[in-house]
């Protein structure tokens, strides 16, 4: 089965899952900001990386499982047209017929917010804005004001703490 996850709050994602107790990375693309904001996905049909995302501490927290395509097994091979159920799949030109349900209502908009009213300390509100951008460094966020311009970018919003 070809399963389609999304990245709740940003348009790229880089996360790590332990898949059979290897770390692998897990990147979420395709995502835009102009003209009109997508967050990234990530597509697979291997059931080893299915079970690892779902297990991981980001899902439904930084990313969700938005779509799934095909009962059987040779039904999602067709949809892929690769001839192995282990090759995860990240990117759209290998699912044309999936191509204009990237568009649909079952993503997350950019009107999404979730709430972070109980972050009251900067190390906590740090510690979410590493966990949904692993590219962002500490230096980036040493300060109450870059941790806000921060969320601001991230579309998320820290109301508790105080500036």
């Amino acid at each position: 089965m070809l399963k389609i996850y999304q990245s709740i709050r940003a348009y790229k994602l880089v996360t790590e899952v332990k898949v059979e107790g290897k770390p692998m990375t897990i990147e979420f693309t395709g995502g835009a900001r102009h003209p009109k904001k997508r967050n990234g996905i990530y597509v697979t049909s291997s059931r080893k990386y299915q079970k690892a995302i779902e297990e991981a501490p980001g899902f439904n927290r930084s990313y969700k499982l938005v779509k799934e395509v095909g009962d059987s097994e040779q039904e999602s091979k067709s949809a892929l047209r690769v001839g192995t159920e282990d090759v995860p799949i990240n990117h759209t030109d290998d699912i044309p017929e999936l191509s204009e349900d990237l568009e649909s209502d079952d993503y997350a908009t950019a009107d999404e917010k979730t709430d972070y009213s109980k972050i009251t300390k900067a190390q906590d509100a740090r510690n979410v804005l590493l966990d949904l951008d692993k590219e962002l460094t500490y230096n980036e966020i040493k300060s109450k004001a870059q941790i806000h311009d921060q969320a601001n970018r991230l579309n998320i919003s820290f109301p508790n703490l105080p500036k």
